[in-house]
């Protein structure tokens, strides 16, 4: 898979493999990509320092690769050195739609509006564009009134219109990124009936236990709010 190192322009700063094609190309190996339709992706891969381009590998810069017809971008997050033989680092990534974190959309009474014109309104601020919605005029009421991040309005919104969000971006090698998307579709995937079964077709399922939510004491209160 060839991934690219962009700086924190989104311009190309150097290309990685996970091929060893030549003596020349930049490894990585060990790599994770997590999706989930509700959340934003998360990225991990480790490398050897040993390549020129190696210095490129710092907090603040991008990743991005593209799989299934779609270009995936992340920003590094968390490196975690080695050193040994072999100076290596494991680098986790997070997706960039966090960083609608970062916008905050002022409080409006926008009143009956379509998606598209509410979509509108919240990346306004934001270097994020509308991009493929259902041609669907359809009215419903939305406000914006509490100060809300953008990611936060985006999610408000699609629940909202009952949609899926779709974070896509747009890239060229030579031109680094060149346009990033807030799409939305009513159906992610499609209903194949396939039945997940251990041992037929889920090779391992893992569980995980603690006790987050375990309640340790039941306060009683009265109609006078007394303990």
């Amino acid at each position: 898979m060839k991934t690219f190192i962009l700086d924190e322009n989104n311009f190309t700063l150097c290309a990685l493999s996970n091929k060893n094609s030549n003596i020349d190309t930049f490894l990585f190996y060990d790599s994770k990509f997590t999706s989930n339709i509700k959340t934003p992706p998360t990225f991990e891969f480790s490398c050897p320092m040993t390549n020129a381009n190696s210095k490129n590998i710092i907090v603040g810069n991008k990743v991005i690769f593209k799989f299934k017809n779609k270009f995936h971008l992340f920003n590094i997050t968390e490196i975690e050195e080695t050193h040994s033989d072999i100076h290596t680092v494991r680098c986790y990534c997070e997706g960039v739609s966090l960083e609608l974190l970062n916008n905050v959309v002022l409080p409006s009474e926008l009143g009956s509006v379509t998606l598209n014109q509410a979509l509108e309104v919240i990346l306004a601020t934001t270097d994020w564009k509308v991009g493929k919605i259902p041609n669907n005029m359809e009215l419903k009421t939305f406000e914006l009134s509490s100060y809300a991040t953008a990611l936060e309005e985006i999610q408000n919104l699609a629940e909202t219109f009952e949609y899926n969000i779709d974070y896509r971006v747009e890239y060229d090698p030579r031109l680094g990124v060149t346009g990033k998307y807030i799409d939305m579709y009513e159906n992610v995937g499609k209903l194949t009936g396939i039945r997940f079964e251990y041992g037929v077709n889920t090779t391992d399922v893992t569980k995980t236990v603690n006790n987050d939510n375990v309640c340790t004491a039941v306060i009683p209160v009265g109609n006078n709010d007394t303990n």
